[in-house]
């Protein structure tokens, strides 16, 4: 009726009027209204914007104020909701921003959303005793509010209630409220302390997140649940005694939280989730309850002051990431109901020394123990059964480590750049040793590889620059690309007798090695397997081999013989690329060889010992023979005691260049019998 009268500064109602209308003053330039008696209800937006108005006199007998009734009424300075009034609605007073007291009769029952939003200058409030809500956002951004008492008869307080309320130093919450709402008391600067009775059953999500000026925090004996974030970025708290009948504290509740020292978790929870105590920098110490049965993703990441833990038995799972990057951990004591240790758990935790895995834990996750610097030593229990990816890499005080036989399957990378490890043993219930296992491992010396594995995959052993000496076993089949890729200080390789296939790549680098014999059972070498092999002198391949990849022996320099058993593989024309001094050997009976083989000279391996020129026999107490004059290369004399057992032992390496050779064997009289044969090196 009077909307927008910009000139409109008095009115006077009459003791008729019982009802003043939706947007009947609003946008008016009223200073003052007195609301009589005969008035019931004051409707939605009745006074918006009455942005001169500085003083409203509600009569006794409205029951009822509607939504945005008196909204941005920026000059009214204080209101008194009569005892009559039961409804406030949404927004009823927000924006007032010269509010600076307000009264809320004992007739309300619920404060509606946003009732005083934004009435930035508020400093007073107080709530009748017959209300039992607070609604959503009532008091948001209420900067000037310094103190509330929620009285008793208050059940519930709302989302956002009291959200950004910047200057509220102080909350009595009253002892009927049961729930506080999420985001509650969020961004509460100047909130010290809170007090939380045993009525309150449910702390929601948010409910003083950002309270970065709380210090203090009392969790009454009747919260069941502690919502996400609850208290998450409160980053001058020190103290929080949590009650005793909480049992699930919800993702993120305490994360940076970061001047709280110490924290005791009661027997009561069940369940912590997933970062509740993430970026605690400041957190070191915590006891755990026993009643704590499950540990969340993140639940202390990034505590870099926590220097010790023990983790009681009825833990089960240590969810992923649990302790990552906790980097003043030196202590760590798992319980025995642990099953299963989760992905990056103690992840870059450099301050940690050794640590004990309980007979419990079947399961090593990926990474869990990946970038702990300072970890010596390690064992594993045989109940385990996988070790993920990456689970000790950069460890990189780790001396050695014995992988049990109950280990079936090791990840990737586990062992990745272990810098330190000098010895492992892998147990025979590992059938392969996956890519990069122990990859960078430059110190490692010694590998046992157990009888179980069939496969060593691509890069397992790359740049372990240390390693002299390794024995493939027979169950091995498959050596895969870049397997032992640049281990420069490698000697000797044995590859077991059942090896199929050699991968591209494998022995890459190796500059050690100065001869290697290819079993019989290998039927591929792949693409530069022994390329740069420069101190390679002699190399015998076995008479299975049917496909030699591209690049094989490239720049071998020093490789002067290449002994083939069996017949003239198919090969790529660089195989001897920069091999310029090898020469090739084939044995009597084998097929597909010419004058040349891959660009190298070809020569027929057929040395024989020589029995007509009375040098053959018993002579001296040794038995002595002469190989006859041949362009064979290197033979090898082998001896055997009983051929039904067929087991040769190399006795004596010879060089044939044209010449016969001597041969005398004077541990002949320590055998009852001596049989002697010529073989390729």
């Amino acid at each position: 009726m009077f909307e927008s009268c910009t000139n409109l500064t008095n009115v006077t109602l009459g003791n008729g009027v019982t009802t003043i209308e939706g947007g009947a003053f609003s946008g008016s330039s009223l200073t003052s209204i007195t609301i009589p008696d005969s008035v019931i209800t004051i409707g939605d937006s009745a006074f918006y914007s009455c942005s001169g108005l500085t003083n409203v006199l509600v009569g006794s007998s409205v029951t009822s104020i509607g939504s945005y009734a008196f909204q941005a009424c920026t000059s009214l300075t204080s209101i008194e909701v009569p005892d009559s009034v039961t409804t406030i609605g949404q927004s009823a007073f927000s924006d007032c921003t010269g509010l600076t007291s307000a009264t809320i009769g004992s007739g309300v029952a619920s404060i509606g959303n946003g009732t005083f939003s934004s009435c930035s200058s508020l400093t007073s409030v107080t709530i009748g005793s017959g209300v039992t809500s607070i609604g959503y956002r009532v008091f948001f951004g209420c900067g000037g509010l310094t103190s509330i008492t929620i009285p008793d008869s208050i059940i519930t307080i709302g989302s956002y209630a009291f959200q950004s309320c910047t200057s509220l130093t102080n909350v009595m919450v009253g002892n009927g409220v049961t729930t506080i709402e999420g985001g509650a008391f969020s961004s509460c600067s100047s909130l010290t302390s809170v007090t939380i009775p045993d009525s309150v059953t449910t702390i929601g999500q948010s409910a003083f997140f950002d309270c970065t000026g709380l210090a203090s925090a009392m969790i009454g004996n009747g919260v069941t649940s502690i919502g996400y974030r609850a208290f998450m970025s409160c980053n001058s708290l020190t103290n929080v005694t949590i009650g005793s009948g909480v049992t699930t504290i919800g993702d993120s509740t305490f994360s940076f939280c970061t001047n709280l020292t110490s924290m005791e978790i009661p027997d009561s929870i069940t369940s912590i989730g997933a970062s509740v105590f993430f970026g605690c920098s400041g957190l070191a110490s915590v006891t755990i309850g026993n009643g704590v049965t499950t540990f969340g993703d993140s639940v202390f990441e990034s505590c870099t002051s926590l220097t010790s833990v023990t983790i009681p038995d009825s833990v089960t799972n240590i969810g992923d990431r649990a302790f990552r990057f906790c980097s003043g951990l030196t202590s760590v004591t798992i319980g025995n109901g642990v099953a299963t240790i989760g992905d990056r758990v103690f992840f870059g935790c450099s301050g940690l020394t050794s640590i004990t895995i309980p007979d419990s834990i079947t399961t090593i996750g990926d990474s869990v123990f990946s970038g702990c610097s300072g970890l010596t030593s390690i064992m594993i229990p045989d109940s385990v059964a996988t070790i993920g990816s990456y689970a000790f890499s950069g460890c990189n005080s780790l001396t050695g480590v014995t992988i049990p036989d109950s280990v079936i399957t090791i990840g990737s990378s586990a062992f990745y750049s272990c810098i330190g490890l000098t010895s492992v043993t892998i147990g025979s219930g590992v059938t392969i040793i996956e890519w990069n296992t122990f990859d960078s491992c430059r110190s490692l010396m010694s590998i046992t590889i157990g009888n179980g594995v069939t496969t060593i995959e691509g890069g397992a052993f790359n740049a372990c620059s240390g390693l002299t000496s390794v024995e493939i076993p027979d169950s091995v089949i498959t050596i895969g690309d870049t397997a032992f890729y640049d281990c420069i200080s490698l000697i000797n390789v044995m590859i077991g007798n059942n090896v199929t296939s050699i991968g591209n790549y494998a022995f890459h680098s190796c500059i050690s090695l100065t001869s290697v014999t290819i079993p019989d059972s290998v039927t591929t070498i792949g693409s530069s397997a022994f390329f740069f092999c420069y101190g390679l002198t002699s190399m015998t391949i076995g008479n299975s081999v049917t496909s030699i990849g591209s690049s094989v022996f490239w720049d071998c320099e020093n490789l002067t013989g290449v002994y083939f058993k069996g017949n003239a593989p198919t090969a790529a024309t660089d195989v001897f690329t920069g091999a310029d001094l090898a020469t090739v050997y084939y044995p009597a009976g084998t097929t597909g060889w010419d004058a040349t083989y891959a660009g190298r000279p070809t020569v027929l391996w057929n040395p024989l010992i020589q029995t007509d020129d009375g040098i053959f026999g018993v002579q001296n107490n040794a038995f002595d023979f002469n190989i006859a004059e041949s362009e064979s290369g290197l033979v090898v004399v082998e001896a055997c005691t009983n051929l039904a057992d067929n087991i040769w032992v190399p006795v004596q390496t010879n060089i044939m260049n044209n010449s016969s050779v001597y041969f005398s064997d004077s541990d002949y009289t320590n055998h009852p019998t001596r049989f002697y044969q010529l073989n390729m090196p």
